[in-house]
């Protein structure tokens, strides 16, 4: 295995937008606990040459995430005497606020996939930042109606849906020992699985239906049914501290790092693995120095990942590592940077049985549009927030995929409001849009006949 070594030297404080550009930018939260201020700082690298971009000087950031739409990135912070998440700029490379009110000494962060929340794990319960206004309260979480604070939470996790926050906590006097699921519109904890072991982290797979969480002290990574938080299964691992899965769900990344050996612990631990999740094997073992954080590129061709003094780029596809230098300690990682992908193109049907499609504009009914299956496209891996027809979104209704076409194959009939539709009288094509759960977009098109609904006349009386 090849790596070269890239030291970053002369930090500036360079302004940079983060605009329409397909090249990824990394940040890199930067924390000594007994080091100078300027080693409290968040780094922005460009990396397509590595070149540095830019730091912000923030108290003990450790865990980092990013909004969707990019506009700004959230630090949880350990050691700042106001346990503060910090709010950082990403078009200007500023810091924007300090948000005091954490419920204790912060770790990591999740933010909802709308955006709007930021659920920070402390190890006195979860706080919660509306990314609005930036104002943050604790998180009253309650268990059975009754208010419960969870204790000494290490890391929280969202649903693909931002409908379930997973949470590991205290529950044994170990830090991180048990997990929680809990309703992020309510805060009601709706099942726990208490354990003894030291969970670190936790992450969820596209589809929603699996939990794996990392586990320091017996060597495993363990796989939950997100429905019932039963165990359903495990892989045996080294000391995994950080996880990371795939866009597609097929592979899970994961560091593994102890800094007190057990005494005739034979497990290596300075180790990146990788994990098919398909057979719960590992596949890849890569020897790094304390790795701790990961992100991968918006293409998935590079994996990056925080080690003790640098940041490993690992390269997917010839296993190559370069180590990014210059850094004092660093912990957690994000990346954020738009790329080009190419959409989809699926095949539709506009009122399923119907050869003549008729729309008519402003009647107060549905219209069925089926997503037809075809063997490169599977619709049971459709998010159907997203999809939209004719610029009108989903309709919160419809059954199981079923075969409409008689081919065989699964397709997904959405409903939509006639009224909602945005066409116009003599259209005669309306298109289809949406992503699936792993982000690849789609469209299609269906022919259609678009007349407008006339008004009922008045009935006149006394005519004869």
């Amino acid at each position: 295995m090849r790596g070269r070594l890239v030291v970053m030297l002369g930090l500036t404080f360079l302004l940079f937008s983060t605009g329409a550009t397909a090249t990824p930018f990394l940040y890199v939260t930067d924390w000594y606990p007994s080091g100078p201020a300027l080693d409290n700082r968040v780094t922005i690298v460009d990396l397509q040459d590595y070149a540095v971009k830019g730091s912000v000087t923030v108290p003990s950031p450790y865990g980092i995430s990013i909004t969707p739409d990019g506009t700004k990135a959230y630090t949880a912070n350990w050691q700042n005497t106001t346990c503060s998440a910090i709010s950082i700029s990403l078009t200007s490379n500023t810091l924007i606020e300090t948000m005091k009110g954490v419920a204790g000494h912060a770790q990591h962060i999740a933010i909802t996939p709308d955006g709007t929340r930021a659920f920070v794990a402390t190890d006195s319960g979860i706080s919660v930042i509306e990314t609005a206004t930036n104002s943050i309260s604790n998180w009253i979480t309650t268990l059975q109606g009754v208010p419960y604070t969870l204790p000494g939470v290490s890391y929280v996790a969202l649903s693909p849906d931002g409908n379930w926050l997973f949470a590991t906590y205290d529950f044994y006097n170990t830090y991180g020992g048990s997990i929680a699921k809990i309703d992020t519109a309510t805060g009601e904890i709706q099942a726990y699985f208490q354990y003894t072991a030291q969970l670190t982290s936790a992450v969820v797979n596209p589809d929603g239906t699996r939990l794996y969480v990392s586990s320091q002290s017996d060597n495993r990574i363990y796989i939950f049914s997100t429905a019932t938080l039963e165990r359903v299964d495990y892989v045996e691992a080294a000391h995994g501290l950080r996880m990371l899965l795939s866009k597609d769900g097929t592979r899970l990344y994961v560091t593994n790092n102890i800094w007190t050996p057990l005494e005739g612990d034979p497990v290596p631990l300075n180790l990146l693995q990788i994990i098919n999740t398909g057979a719960n094997s590992v596949i890849k073992e890569i020897p790094l120095t304390k790795p701790v954080g990961l992100a991968l590129t918006p293409d998935e061709g590079r994996l990056l990942v925080s080690c003790a003094s640098g940041v490993a780029v690992v390269d997917l596809a010839t296993q190559e590592i370069v180590y990014l230098g210059g850094f004092t300690q660093p912990k957690e990682i994000a990346v954020y940077g738009a790329v080009e992908t190419p959409v989809l193109q699926v095949a539709i049907d506009i009122k399923p049985g119907s050869s003549v499609n008729q729309i008519k504009l402003k009647d107060e009914g549905k219209v069925p549009v089926a997503i037809l299956g075809d063997p490169a496209f599977d619709v049971t891996t459709v998010d159907r927030g997203t999809v939209e027809f004719a610029g009108a979104p989903a309709l919160s209704i419809g059954g199981l995929p079923e075969d409409v076409n008689g081919d065989g194959l699964l397709d997904l009939v959405l409903h939509f409001a006639t009224q909602d539709l945005r066409l116009q009288p003599g259209d005669t094509q309306a298109c289809l849009s949406g992503k699936t759960w792993s982000g690849q977009a789609f469209a299609g098109c269906d022919t259609v006949r678009v007349i407008e609904l006339k008004a009922k006349k008045a009935y006149k009386q006394g005519k004869k």
